[in-house]
């Protein structure tokens, strides 16, 4: 008889370990997955705003109107479109003769659960990237190459 009260003893302590271990497990489960989605849209925005700000560098035929325009149409498809939680997205792009600068920012909210919120008090993160990419001027560039070929060759020879 003692026999059978050990073995039933050991299988209700086996359910409340594992009543007690299941909510740590899950929550840090759901806390890694928001934490892959963060990590997801910081890349897309950062990496959106890369794209943006190299797009238009050796263009010098459009005008700077133009070109801005271009990036806020292209902004939509490459960083808005592509975000998973990310809300609130602000593109700001700036474009001069000299460089293009791309601002991108967005707030990413954790859900509002206890074990996350007491892990992370504000709840709100924001992802904030700024971008510059100088423009060139292709046909400087080119006469620029051509003298450092020709400065090569005179040494070489």
């Amino acid at each position: 008889m003692d026999r059978r009260f050990n073995i039933m003893e050991l299988k209700g302590s086996f359910t409340v370990e594992a009543a007690l271990v299941m909510p740590l497990v899950l929550g840090a489960i759901i806390i890694l997955i928001y934490m892959s989605f963060f990590l997801h849209d910081r890349a897309v925005i950062c990496e959106g705003a890369i794209i943006l700000a190299n797009r238009y560098t050796n263009e010098n035929n459009i005008t700077n109107e133009a070109i801005k325009q271009q990036l806020v149409k292209a902004s939509n498809e490459l960083i808005n479109k592509k975000v998973i939680i990310t809300s609130d997205l602000s593109t700001i792009i700036t474009v001069t003769n000299n460089k293009i600068l791309v601002s991108c920012s967005g707030s990413f909210m954790f859900p509002n659960m206890y074990v996350v919120s007491s892990i992370f008090s504000n709840k709100q993160f924001w992802i904030t990237t700024e971008k510059s990419m100088p423009r060139y001027k292709p046909i400087e560039f080119i006469r620029n190459c051509n003298k450092v070929k020709k400065l090569i060759h005179s040494v070489l020879n």
